[in-house]
């Protein structure tokens, strides 16, 4: 029965009271502080916390919370010591606010015993523990689904509900508050969300639950527990917006998104196994309201709480955090839904083209999932920052590669060439591509002409590496656009210049360290002169495909430039001297001098073959790379000029590089014996 031994005036309107709350920086801790906080006489909250630079510790301490750290962060040993410590941070104050966030039921039911203990010895004088129903005392024990482990059926429920009679018996005034399955956490999931499916181009939701499910918000708990010590009620109350099953789900998609969303069943035991261990606790949950739905809702009837939050209601307003633990933000959750309609998959993202299209996908509101080989490297770790999904994958695996393109409106398909120097393998990866892109609506391929469509067979001032191949960095990247032509993929082929970045990965920029070059004046070494040469800024290329993907019927089945400028030698030489604020002179040098193994430039003999092509085929080069139709999509695109004054810095170091440096590593055959 509910009960109230305090009037408002009696507690909230006291001076400043003190309300600790533990679990601060989990959903359900975070809710309750800031509800707290939120309040017009602003009490004092000790929000307790288990890393104080976590973002939403931070968020609570900007707010004007005090943090404390969790004094069962470290151990679950002498229990003694551990009831001293947590009476400690709840010392002076009027109420508390418990959740147990345990490995297992066990913990949870060894923490409401310390916690009991430690409110009795502070002396608090309200007390909330949020808590569930114990499972066992409901299922039938011959039930196989909900095996009893460690005396336990549903960890997450049971250790709570037999916590319980440590706060019973310790005589504290204590409000027993249920919650139910939050809506936070279902939207958490991208397959909960609406998503096309791989096999069409239907919106689905994949949920691993049919019949209704009690449901509610984090939000409406925080309100519930300012009602709570408000009032100083004490007792037994629950929390529940909403009761819904998967159709039901899918109708409020359907009606928030205007367009059909389909329902489909996920069963258990595939969910189980999706984000582990997570979805593994979660699965018994599920499991539990398969077998007693009827009970799990009936214990769930009472609620205090007025007008709790619907689950279209959260739907429309409700906020969810993206991003890493240490750096999350808020997002609308109707904001989210819009972008995971339009979710694309960046291959390579960690890399240099990848990571820049990720960005610009990111910012013009594109629900991005990156797919790479280095998961937890710095670029990946920003991505994550800014709201990316980050999946590690191999792309030469068709299996990862299918698995990563599930439920994608559409992909960036980008292949490196500089990590094994293998045309035929940049081939062998568009078609593996291509056949695993039948569902998409759309694919941008980062691509380049076949050269020995171009080259005239006989022509020996550009001769064939190992019989096959004119310029290998284009060449196995042309092949591959007949697998999306002729498998009928929906695709855009992108046409980068060379990127301004190349002058400093590569080292084909000034130098000062160099042979004859006693004043130590920077020099820029090039074998062509008076042919120009088709340059972007590696942003620009991912604001290009940005903007591709926001109008696909245009560009579908067409070939798009990503060039900013076309500039000869002397040109670069005048941008140079004046973003470095130093002569800088040009030098032309022989195209054997230039492709010598250990020169300056990183990869010589295979940038030899493009300066060639530059040379000999100059038309056709900068024809497929006009700064007017990359400037449709992207009208204002950084200049040379202005990223030479921009990496002033990185240029002069690159310019004083060691007297010799190595070519690129012979990883592969075809770097050996490459003669011009």
């Amino acid at each position: 029965m509910l009960q109230v031994v305090h009037t408002i005036e009696d507690w909230f309107y006291e001076r400043r009271p003190k309300i600790v709350v533990f679990s601060a920086v989990g959903g359900e801790g975070f809710a309750v502080a800031s509800a707290v906080l939120s309040q017009s006489r602003k009490p004092q909250v000790v929000a307790v916390v288990k890393e104080e630079n976590h973002a939403k510790a931070q968020a609570l301490k900007s707010q004007g919370a005090v943090l404390a750290l969790d004094p069962l962060r470290q151990d679950w040993t002498e229990e003694e010591e551990l009831v001293e410590r947590v009476a400690e941070v709840l010392k002076e104050s009027t109420g508390a606010y418990f959740v147990a966030e345990g490995d297992s039921a066990a913990q949870d039911q060894a923490a409401a015993k310390v916690y009991a203990a430690a409110a009795y010895k502070a002396g608090v004088r309200h007390v909330i523990w949020s808590t569930m129903e114990d499972t066992c005392t409901i299922v039938e024990p011959s039930t196989t689904s909900l095996p009893l482990v460690d005396g336990y059926r549903v960890p997450d429920f049971d250790g709570k509900g037999r916590g319980e009679k440590y706060f019973t018996e310790a005589g504290l005034k204590t409000m027993f508050l249920l919650t139910s399955f939050p809506y936070e956490e279902l939207v958490a999931y991208p397959f909960c969300l609406p998503h096309y499916s791989p096999a069409g181009q239907r919106l689905r939701v994949m949920l691993p639950f049919e019949e209704r499910v009690p449901m509610m918000s984090w939000k409406d708990v925080g309100r519930l527990a300012v009602s709570i010590f408000r009032w100083g009620s004490y007792g037994r109350t629950s929390l529940c917006g909403d009761r819904l099953g998967g159709e039901q789900i899918a109708e409020v998609f359907s009606t928030l998104l205007r367009e059909d969303v389909e329902f489909e069943y996920l069963p258990v035991d595939a969910f189980e196994t999706l984000v582990p261990p997570k979805t593994t606790r979660q699965a018994l949950m599920f499991r539990y309201f398969q077998e007693c739905n009827e009970v799990a809702h009936k214990i769930r009837e009472t609620t205090t709480l007025r007008d709790p939050l619907s689950f279209a209601a959260f739907c429309k307003t409700g906020t969810i955090h993206m991003g890493s633990e240490g750096n999350s933000k808020e997002i609308k959750l109707a904001h989210k839904l819009a972008l995971q309609r339009k979710l694309i998959v960046v291959f390579g993202a960690t890399g240099q083209q990848g990571n820049a299209v990720a960005k610009a996908l990111l910012a013009a509101n594109f629900g991005v999932r990156c797919v790479t080989r280095r998961p937890n490297c710095a670029e990946a770790k920003d991505l994550r920052d800014r709201g990316a999904e980050i999946m590690p994958a191999d792309m030469t695996k068709k299996a990862e590669l299918a698995f990563a393109l599930k439920g994608a409106y559409g992909a960036f398909f980008v292949t490196f060439f500089w990590d094994h120097f293998d045309p035929h393998m940049e081939t062998m990866q568009a078609k593996m591509f291509a056949e695993a892109s039948g569902h998409l609506h759309h694919a941008v391929w980062s691509t380049a002409e076949n050269t020995r469509q171009i080259v005239l067979p006989k022509d020996s001032r550009l001769p064939l590496v190992h019989g096959k191949y004119r310029v290998p960095p284009f060449d196995g990247k042309g092949r591959g656009d007949t697998y999306f032509t002729d498998l009928g993929v929906p695709t855009t082929f992108l046409m980068p210049g060379i990127f301004y970045e190349s002058f400093l990965h590569f080292h084909l920029g000034p130098r000062r360290k160099h042979r004859g070059n006693p004043d130590r004046r920077p020099v820029l070494s090039l074998p062509i002169k008076l042919k120009q040469l088709p340059l972007v800024a590696v942003q620009d290329v991912g604001r290009i495909v940005a903007a591709i993907f926001q109008q696909p019927r245009d560009y579908v089945g067409k070939y798009v430039p990503a060039c900013a400028e076309h500039l000869n030698a002397d040109e670069l030489v005048q941008h140079f001297t004046t973003g470095l604020n130093t002569k800088v002179r040009f030098e032309k040098v022989d195209f054997n001098v230039y492709s010598a193994h250990n020169t300056h430039v990183l990869g010589s003999r295979i940038w030899t073959k493009i300066m060639l092509y530059a040379k000999f085929y100059n038309q056709d080069l900068l024809k497929r790379r006009d700064p007017a139709e990359s400037r449709r999509l992207v009208p204002e695109m950084l200049s040379f000029a202005d990223w030479v004054s921009q990496h002033q810095q990185e240029i002069e170091t690159v310019a004083e590089p060691p007297d010799t440096l190595p070519d690129v590593p012979p990883r592969h055959e075809l770097m050996d014996h490459v003669e011009v």
